[in-house]
Parts: C-alpha cells; sequence; structure tokens
C-alpha cells in the first residue's frame, strides 16, 4: 500500500498517522518560507458518510431512548445553527449553514 497511497495520505497505511500529515504540510510550508518562494496552502476537509446524520433520525432514537421533548427540542433547535465559515488571512468569511449535518468534537 505505501507504493500506492501517497506519502501526503495516512489513510489505509498502518504506519502512517493523521499527525505525518501535520507534519508534511509544516516541512512543505517551512521549505517554502526558507526558500523564499510564494505558495497558497489551502485545507480542504471532505465531509464522509459517517460525518453526516439525518436529523431526523437523531430526534427519532432520542425519543426511542426517552429522552425528554424539553431535550430534542434543544436539539431540534441547535442542529440548524451549526456553520462553518473559511478563514483567509486570518479573517473569517461568511458563515456556510449545514444542511443536515453534525459537527464532531
Amino acid at each position: 500500500m505505501n507504493e500506492i497511497v501517497s506519502l501526503s495520505q495516512s489513510a489505509f497505511s498502518k504506519s502512517r498517522t493523521i499527525h505525518d500529515n501535520f507534519m508534511y504540510v509544516r516541512n512543505t510550508a517551512r521549505q517554502h518560507h526558507r526558500n523564499k518562494t510564494s505558495a497558497l496552502l489551502i485545507k480542504l476537509v471532505i465531509a464522509k458518510a459517517v460525518d453526516t446524520v439525518r436529523w431526523d433520525y437523531m430526534l427519532d432514537l432520542m425519543q426511542c431512548l426517552d429522552f425528554a421533548q424539553r431535550s430534542r427540542a434543544l436539539m431540534m433547535t441547535l442542529f440548524p445553527m451549526a456553520s462553518s465559515h473559511v478563514i483567509l488571512n486570518r479573517i473569517p468569511g461568511k458563515d456556510i449553514l449545514h444542511g443536515r449535518d453534525l459537527r464532531q468534537g
């Protein structure tokens, strides 16, 4: 797998961790800085199927687990408020409202 998967990827390789990705980007940025070459580094986060949960499913599950109506109503209020934004030169851009996913962490 190490020959198939790029060095910038940590998935599908037992010998690599997510920390390797950070080190790869940091070293690349340092190299550009040292050489005084212009560069643009972009961080993209691609959503996975495990990162999305249907809100109606969550509410049904909470009801089956005997969560109080008040708790379910609070969650329904919070779900649509989840948002993200792009930060460029330390300036946050406009909010991007999430369609139907929950943020982890």
